[in-house]
C-alpha cells in the first residue's frame, strides 16, 4: 500500500495491536497536537482546517468492552 500523505501511528508492542490514521496529501491542515499510547491501542490528533479545530481519532479497543459503551448509548 501506497500513501503519499503524512501518516502517524502507533505501533503497539505485540502483532494485533496498532492504530494508524492517514492523511491526503491535498488536504491542508496543520496539526496542533498529536497523542498515542505506547501499546498502539489509540492515536488522536488535533488539526486545524481554515482556523476551525478537528479531532481525528483511531481507537482500537476489546470487541467486549466497544459494545458495551454503544449499548450503553442507547
Amino acid at each position: 500500500m501506497e500513501c503519499d500523505g503524512q501518516i502517524i501511528c502507533s505501533h503497539g508492542t505485540a502483532h494485533s495491536r496498532g492504530a494508524c490514521i492517514l492523511f491526503n496529501p491535498n488536504s491542508t491542515f496543520h496539526f496542533q497536537t498529536i497523542k498515542s499510547d505506547p501499546q498502539g491501542r489509540f492515536v488522536i490528533a488535533e488539526i486545524t482546517v481554515e482556523e476551525e479545530y478537528f479531532f481525528i481519532e483511531n481507537i482500537k479497543g476489546q470487541m467486549t468492552i466497544m459494545t458495551k459503551m454503544i449499548s450503553s448509548k442507547h
